[in-house]
C-alpha cells in the first residue's frame, strides 16, 4: 500500500497522505503508478469521511481505469460513498451492479450488508432481510459483517 501511504505522509496523517497523492498526480499524471494513486487517494478520502470527494474520486477512477483490478472495489466504494451522502438510489445502483458482476468477490458480503442497510432505510424489509441472510449464511458469527447483518435482521419487524 505504497509503504502505508509513505508512512501516512511522514506522520502528518491521512490528510497529508491525500495531499501526497494529489501532488503525485499533478506532477506525474501519466506514470504507471497514477492508477494506484487515484484509487488510494479515493479510499483515503472515504476513510476521512470526505464522502463527496471520495465519490468523485471513485467515479473518476472508474471512468479512467474501467478494466483495472481495483475497478470492482472502486464500484463498491463509490456505492458506499453514495450511501454515506444519503444518495440512496445511486448507492443501490452501484451495489446492485457490484453484486451482479462480482458474485465471487471477497467483498460480496460487505456489499450485501451495505445494500441491506440501504433497503432497511428505504422501508424494503423483504429485500433487506434477503441481503442480511446472504451474509449470515456465508460468514462465521465472529465476523463483524455477520454481526452487522444479524443486527439488521433483528431490527426488521
Amino acid at each position: 500500500r505504497r509503504r502505508q501511504d509513505r508512512a501516512r505522509a511522514r506522520h502528518g496523517g491521512l490528510d497529508a497522505a491525500v495531499a501526497l497523492y494529489e501532488k503525485f498526480l499533478v506532477e506525474f499524471p501519466k506514470r504507471a503508478q497514477a492508477r494506484e494513486a487515484h484509487f488510494r487517494r479515493a479510499k483515503l478520502l472515504l476513510s476521512l469521511k470526505r464522502n463527496n470527494e471520495a465519490w468523485a474520486g471513485f467515479d473518476s477512477f472508474l471512468s479512467r481505469f474501467p478494466g483495472s483490478p481495483d475497478a470492482a472495489e472502486a464500484l463498491l466504494r463509490r456505492g458506499e460513498a453514495s450511501a454515506l451522502n444519503l444518495a440512496d438510489e445511486a448507492a443501490l445502483t452501484d451495489l446492485d451492479g457490484f453484486i451482479a458482476r462480482h458474485p465471487a468477490s471477497a467483498l460480496i458480503s460487505e456489499a450485501f450488508v451495505l445494500r441491506g442497510e440501504l433497503r432497511s432505510r428505504k422501508a424494503d424489509p423483504a429485500g433487506a432481510k434477503a441481503d442480511f441472510q446472504q451474509v449470515v449464511s456465508r460468514l462465521a458469527p465472529a465476523d463483524p459483517l455477520y454481526q452487522r447483518a444479524s443486527q439488521g435482521l433483528a431490527a426488521i419487524p
